[in-house]
């Protein structure tokens, strides 16, 4: 008795829906209670695909690259692996005057490119040596006829990366007639060069095509490398390429040599894991052979962004206003709906209860958020029967919830050119041309959403 005495006047009843209400001097707790949110509302007014965010519909994509031969490294290649001595004979019939001896030596190598059969020519003189001999008399006149040599290669290749087979022609420039029996009988060997020539050229071009290298075999497995998950380093994620097409276009002269015109065509991702089951090994596809090579290729990279991550950058500080109150978020949850997403926020403070909204996920900068946010007619009524701004929850929505994809414009910009940078080794120098880069469409998945950054791309490889 007397303890209840001593504690004053007994409390007053509070309100329902009024619970957790905090002295006189605090903030009051759930001053606005939700009712319990019905049925999810349709998506209205439903919004229009522009086709960019359906990965089956997107415009191709292309890697553009550029190989430049230095005539010099070719002709540096060249000379170490073509021999001087050309051809050699001995003892063919001359009939009174006895027989000939010949050898046919090359000099230096000249390389050029002829835009009209897109081909690498290789020319180069021929000194032959050309002497009567007898048996009595041994080796008595001589002459020193002049040829040259042309070697045609084509640069496109085959549809299966084949090394066309090149032409070899060989024209005299400068006859031979040799003097026999003092003077009185002259005989004339030209011919008899041009036809030794003609075979020689014929065996020098089936050389050359023994001699050239099978592409495909290294171009399959480095094709399987490409069409495979890579881990980045530093936890970076996992990129995948899925190549689906490979052309070249015909080639030009550089400064000093010819540039290969190379565009790969592919669908590039860039995943938080390699987690996917390998799949079947993808064929090389043929070779297509482009009427013309273009100077610059967009590539779209499509950059994974967990739901999750979006649904965490929606809750904590700072509160939101909403009429009625401010209110923080606890939870979000964010599910795929259309081409928008449903977005449904579960609020504590003055507001208690779950709000939701439809939203579109669009670049702002270099962040992913919230755009365009809009709550429907049913949710609407029930927020303002608790005197709870819809305007607000839009306005809070759009205004947070900012997240920043693992690759951005500006990262393409700054860093692409760096990272092909460090790709140069001794015999060749890799650098990458990004004119600029662009925030691009946004796409969902079940659990994701893939935001795009196109970037306009040049890699060039100057091989020293």
């Amino acid at each position: 008795m007397a303890c209840a005495a001593c504690a004053g006047s007994p409390p007053t009843p509070r309100a329902p829906g009024a619970q957790g209400v905090a002295d006189a001097a605090g903030p009051r707790e759930c001053a606005a209670a939700l009712a319990p949110a019905g049925d999810p509302e349709p998506l209205a007014p439903p919004v229009a695909s522009s086709g960019l965010d359906d990965p089956a519909r997107r415009p191709p994509s292309h890697v553009l690259l550029e190989v430049d031969l230095p005539f010099t490294r070719i002709a540096r290649e060249l000379e170490a692996s073509v021999p001087r001595r050309v051809a050699e004979e001995r003892g063919r019939d001359l009939g009174l005057a006895g027989s000939l001896d010949m050898t046919v030596d090359r000099g230096p190598l000249r390389v050029a490119y002829d835009a009209a059969s897109d081909a690498l020519v290789v020319t180069t003189s021929l000194h032959i040596e050309a002497r009567a001999c007898t048996s009595r008399r041994g080796c008595y006149a001589s002459c020193s006829p002049e040829a040259v040599a042309r070697v045609s290669a084509p640069l496109a290749l085959t549809p299966d990366y084949g090394l066309p087979r090149p032409r070899v022609a060989v024209s005299l420039v400068r006859g031979c007639k040799l003097a026999a029996l003092g003077g009185l009988v002259q005989v004339d060997v030209t011919p008899m060069l041009e036809q030794r020539l003609g075979p020689e050229a014929r065996r020098v071009e089936a050389e050359i095509a023994r001699r050239l290298p099978d592409l495909r075999p290294p171009l399959v497995a480095r094709w399987a490398e490409l069409s495979a998950p890579r881990a980045l380093p530093l936890r970076a994620g996992c990129l995948r390429v899925h190549p689906s097409g490979l052309s070249q276009g015909p080639s030009s002269a550089s400064a000093s040599g010819v540039r290969l015109h190379f565009s790969l065509e592919a669908s590039p991702e860039l995943r938080r894991a390699c987690d996917e089951p390998p799949g079947p090994k993808p064929a090389l596809p043929p070779l297509v052979a482009a009427p013309v090579a273009t100077d610059a290729a967009e590539v779209s990279v499509g950059v994974e962004v967990p739901l999750a991550d979006l649904e965490r950058a929606l809750t904590g500080p700072p509160a939101m206003a909403l009429g009625a109150g401010s209110a923080r978020v606890v939870s979000a949850r964010v599910e795929p709906d259309g081409g928008e997403v449903r977005v449904t926020t579960a609020l504590a403070g003055g507001v208690c209860g779950e709000a939701s909204a439809h939203a579109r996920l669009q670049w702002t900068g270099d962040s992913l958020g919230y755009t365009h946010a809009v709550v429907g007619p049913a949710e609407r009524a029930r927020l303002a029967a608790s005197g709870v701004s819809a305007e607000g929850l839009e306005a809070a929505i759009e205004a947070r919830g900012r997240v920043s994809p693992r690759l951005t414009p500006t990262l393409a910009r700054d860093a692409l050119p760096a990272l092909a940078a460090a790709l140069s080794t001794d015999d060749a120098e890799v650098r990458a041309h990004v004119p600029g880069a662009r925030a691009g469409a946004v796409w969902l998945e079940a659990g994701a959403a893939f935001a795009t950054v196109r970037i306009q791309n040049k890699i060039t490889v100057t091989v020293h």
